[in-house]
C-alpha cells in the first residue's frame, strides 16, 4: 500500500518534472529560433556588405589603373608644357638678340639717312635760290625783252617811215635832177645805198637781241625743268619713306595682332588647366568618400565570417560595374577633351611662332631693301618697349605655370597617397 503510494507521488513528481522539461524545451527552442532568425537577418546584411565591399574592392582597383593613366598623361603634359616654355624662352632670347641687331643697325641707317636728308635739303635750299634767282633773271629779261621789241618795233617803223620818204624824196630828186651829171648820179646812189646798209644792220642788231632774249628764255625753261625733275626725285623719296612708314605699321599691327593671339593662347591654356584641376578634385573626393565608407563599414566587418550568396552578388556586381564604366566613359571624355584643347593650343601657338619668324624676315629684308624715315627710331623704341613689357608678362606667366605645376605635383601625391592608404584600409576591412 505504501508502495503503491510512494510510487504514485513519485510518478506524479516525474511528470510534474517532465511537463516543466518540455515547457524549458519549448521556451528554449523558441529562443533559439528568435536567435537563428536574428543571426540570419545579421548573416543577411553582413552577405550584402561583403558584396559592397567585393564591388567597391573591385572598382577601386579599375580607378587605381585609372589614376595610373592620368598620372602618366599628367607627366607627358608637364614634359610638353616645359618643352612649349622652352621653345618660347628660345624664341625670345633670338627675338631679343634680333631686335638688338637691328636696333644698332637702324642707329646707323638713321645717322646716314639724317645725313643724306640734311644734304637734300641743302640741295633743295639751294634749287630754290636758283629758281629764285631764275625767276628773277626771267622776269628782268621778259622785261627787257618787251622792252627791246617795242624798241625794235618803233624802230622799224621809224626806219621804215624814214625809208619811204628818203625813197620817195630821192625818187623826185632822180626826176627832178635826170639832167645832171652821171657822176653826182652814182655818188648819190652809193650814198642811198650805204643808207640803206645801215638800215639793215640796225634791223640785224634788233634781230640779234631778240634772238638773244629768246635764248636766255629757253636757258630758264632748262633750268626750270631741271628743277622740276629734282623736286619729282625728292618728291618720290618722301613716297618711298611714306611708303617704308606704311610697311612699318602694318608690322606693328601684326605684332600687337600676335600679343592677342598669344594672350589667347595664354587663356586657353590656363582654362584647360583649370578643367584638368577640376577633375583631379573630383578625384581626390571620390577617394576621401571611399576612405570614410570603408573605414566606417569596416568595423562591424570584424566580427562577422564572411557569406557568399551568388544571385545578390551577382546583381551587386553588374551594377558597380555598370556604375564604374560611366564613371570610365566620363573620365575617357575628359581626357579626350583636354588632349584635344592641348592639341589645338600647341597648333595655335606653332602658327604664331611661324607668324611672328615671317614678320622678322620680312622686317630684315626692309631693312636691307628700303630707307629708313626719321620716324623709324620713335617706332623702334616703341616695338622696343613693347618686347620688354612681353618679357616681363612672359617671366611673370613662366613663374605662376612653375608654381601650378608645383602645386599639381604636390596634389597628385597626395591623391596618391590617399588611394593607397584607401587600398589598405580596404584590403584589411576584407580580411577581417
Amino acid at each position: 500500500m505504501n508502495v503503491e503510494e510512494i510510487s504514485a507521488a513519485d510518478l506524479g513528481q516525474i511528470l510534474e518534472a517532465e511537463r516543466e522539461l518540455v515547457l524549458k524545451t519549448q521556451d528554449n527552442y523558441r529562443q533559439l529560433k528568435q536567435k537563428f532568425v536574428e543571426l540570419q537577418e545579421r548573416l543577411h546584411d553582413v552577405t550584402q556588405q561583403n558584396e559592397v565591399l567585393l564591388a567597391r574592392q573591385s572598382n577601386t582597383e579599375k580607378l587605381q589603373q585609372n589614376f595610373h593613366i592620368l598620372e602618366q598623361q599628367s607627366r607627358a603634359l608637364i614634359q610638353q608644357a616645359s618643352k612649349i616654355t622652352k621653345d618660347m624662352i628660345r624664341y625670345l632670347l633670338f627675338r631679343s638678340t634680333t631686335l638688338s641687331e637691328l636696333r644698332e643697325s637702324f642707329k646707323l641707317e638713321l645717322v646716314e639717312y639724317e645725313r643724306r636728308l640734311e644734304e637734300v635739303d641743302d640741295q633743295r635750299q639751294m634749287l630754290q635760290a636758283k629758281n629764285l634767282k631764275l625767276e628773277d633773271m626771267l622776269r628782268e629779261q621778259r622785261v627787257e625783252s618787251r622792252k627791246a621789241t617795242e624798241e625794235w618795233h618803233d624802230k622799224e617803223r621809224r626806219l621804215h617811215a624814214y625809208f619811204e620818204e628818203e625813197t620817195a624824196k630821192s625818187i623826185a630828186k632822180l626826176q627832178t635832177e635826170r639832167a645832171a651829171k652821171t657822176s653826182e648820179a652814182s655818188e648819190h646812189a652809193e650814198q642811198y645805198r650805204e643808207e640803206i646798209r645801215g638800215l639793215e644792220r640796225s634791223v640785224s642788231v634788233v634781230y640779234r637781241e631778240s634772238m638773244s632774249a629768246r635764248k636766255m628764255r629757253q636757258r630758264f625753261t632748262g633750268y626750270k625743268q631741271h628743277s622740276q625733275r629734282q623736286i619729282a626725285c625728292f618728291i618720290v623719296k618722301l613716297r618711298s619713306s611714306r611708303k617704308l612708314n606704311e610697311v612699318l605699321l602694318e608690322g606693328l599691327q601684326r605684332e600687337a595682332s600676335w600679343k592677342q593671339d598669344e594672350t589667347r593662347l595664354l587663356n586657353d591654356f590656363e582654362h584647360s588647366k583649370k578643367n584638368m584641376r577640376q577633375i583631379y578634385d573630383k578625384l581626390e573626393a571620390e577617394y576621401t568618400i571611399m576612405e570614410s565608407r570603408a573605414s566606417d563599414e569596416a568595423k562591424p566587418s570584424r566580427s562577422v565570417e564572411a557569406a557568399t550568396d551568388i544571385e545578390e552578388t551577382a546583381h551587386l556586381k553588374k551594377e558597380a560595374t555598370k556604375r564604374h564604366e560611366n564613371l570610365e566613359q566620363k573620365l575617357e571624355m575628359e581626357r579626350k577633351r583636354h588632349k584635344e584643347e592641348l592639341a589645338s593650343s600647341v597648333a595655335r601657338l606653332e602658327a604664331e611662332t611661324k607668324s611672328k619668324q615671317q614678320l622678322e624676315d620680312t622686317i630684315v629684308t626692309l631693312k636691307k631693301k628700303l630707307t629708313i624715315n626719321p620716324e623709324a627710331e620713335k617706332q623702334l623704341n616703341y616695338a622696343a618697349a613693347q618686347l620688354l613689357a612681353k618679357e616681363e608678362e612672359l617671366k611673370k606667366t613662366r613663374a605662376h605655370y612653375k608654381e601650378l605645376l608645383k602645386r599639381m605635383k604636390v596634389s597628385l601625391l597626395n591623391i596618391e597617397r590617399k588611394y593607397k592608404k584607401t587600398q589598405a584600409n580596404f584590403e584589411k576591412s576584407i580580411v577581417f
